[in-house]
């Protein structure tokens, strides 16, 4: 590879990130979501296209791979064609190779994901980091963030505290950079993805930005979640128990008594949207699914003493 000098390999290897992330998923997982890794042989890896399926709301395919980091005063052609798709290089960008199989030279792995991605979820994932101390920040979820979101909290078990859940760093930490075409072109020796933090992904060897934007792990797991519960609304049964909880308190939707009851849970977890809608009910019916979950949870919880779909973080 040329320009060495100015390219920063990732010191750890791809095994040490995929049990990093496994590891994140287990501390970090909702419920609901049942989120596991299965794992297939190596052997195969490369016929079906990923290296391991994310159970989730829906399977999600993944292929594993390592950022290089390309340094500001690299200029090799990977630069070059960055900047002949007006792409921003000046601080530096991400990459990684294509699997080129060693027989056939033809680029098995990501035609077979690609395939793939065509009926289902499916997707490279890769650290933006290459320094094993922030692969020990990744595993820890290190949480040194400038800012907040209002989003779905997530619950440490051993002490009475909550944090958003999109501050989870560790989850924005990962590029999902989906197969966008066919490698038809196999006389060339290498094909790369490149991309920055802020995305601007493109593809080589001939420079391209594919149609579909890289994301960050965390948004590409709650477009699938939203999509999911978008289809699962009608008869859902969150929204059932969430229709009947007037009955517990003695009220019914639209009473003053109860509606302020509501609203100081949608305030207290950050899910208030008064800004939408005069009426109580409408908020919460257009909740999402997880914030949902987190309403009815609470709720029974702290009224009630009946512990429903509670988060904790371990």
């Amino acid at each position: 590879m040329p320009e060495l000098g100015n390219i920063r390999k990732p010191d750890f290897i791809e095994e040490e990130f995929i049990s990093g992330f496994e590891t994140i998923l287990a501390r970090a997982q909702y419920p609901t979501w049942q989120l596991e890794i299965t794992r297939i042989s190596q052997s195969e890896e490369n016929l079906l296209g990923y290296d391991g399926i994310l159970n989730s709301l829906v399977p999600f395919y993944i292929q594993f791979k390592r950022s290089f980091f390309y340094l500001p005063q690299y200029n090799g052609e990977l630069k070059v064609g960055r900047r002949d798709k007006s792409l921003p290089t000046e601080r530096g960008f991400f990459g990684f190779s294509l699997l080129r199989d060693k027989k056939s030279k033809e680029f098995l792995q990501h035609n077979a994901l690609f395939r793939l991605s065509e009926t289902n979820s499916a997707a490279y994932v890769a650290p933006m980091f290459y320094k094993r101390e922030r692969l020990k920040d990744f595993k820890r979820m290190d949480l040194r963030l400038p800012w907040s979101y209002q989003d779905l909290l997530v619950y440490e078990s051993y002490v009475a505290n909550s944090f958003p859940f999109k501050n989870t760093k560790s989850f924005k930490d990962c590029a999902t950079v989906p197969p966008h075409k066919l490698i038809e072109n196999h006389e060339e020796p290498s094909h790369h993805y490149t991309y920055t933090a802020n995305g601007d992904l493109c593809f080589h060897s001939d420079p391209e930005i594919p149609e579909e934007p890289m994301s960050t792990f965390y948004d590409f797991i709650s477009s699938i979640e939203r999509s999911v519960a978008m289809k699962r609304r009608n008869g859902d049964t969150v929204r059932k128990l969430i229709d009947l909880l007037p009955e517990l308190y003695g009220f019914s939707w639209g009473d003053q008594s109860f509606d302020s009851i509501v609203e100081s849970y949608l305030s207290d977890l950050g899910l208030d949207t008064s800004w939408q809608s005069s009426f109580v009910q409408k908020r919460v019916n257009d909740l999402d699914e997880f914030s949902s979950l987190l309403l009815l949870e609470e709720m029974l919880y702290r009224d009630f003493n009946i512990v429903q779909y509670v988060a904790f973080m371990y």
